[in-house]
């Protein structure tokens, strides 16, 4: 699981099963499980994602394998800033 306040890229030989929660995401690769991307999410032409997705903002490439339920929350930004900064004060 991968939890991040900036962009998450998995490139053409990566794999990633599991969750994330970012701000951004570029996906060249293959990807499993639930991903929350607060912006915008990348899906390139060669990737594969399966699972569920929920983002403010997709843009999917011609040619991507998306085999995932889909979510859009304009709103989510907000969210995940307040959600993000309530684990960073649970850890310090």
């Amino acid at each position: 699981n991968f939890q991040s306040s900036g962009k998450i890229v998995i490139g053409p030989a990566g794999s990633v099963t599991g969750d994330i929660i970012c701000r951004n995401a570029d996906i060249e690769g293959k990807f499993e499980g639930k991903i929350q991307v607060t912006e915008i999410l990348n899906v390139k032409s060669k990737s594969s994602i399966h699972g569920e997705v929920i983002c403010g903002k997709l843009a999917v490439e011609p040619g991507a394998d998306f085999s995932a339920s889909c979510t859009m929350k304009t709103n989510m930004k907000n969210l995940m800033l307040n959600d993000g900064q309530q684990t960073q004060q649970k850890t310090s």
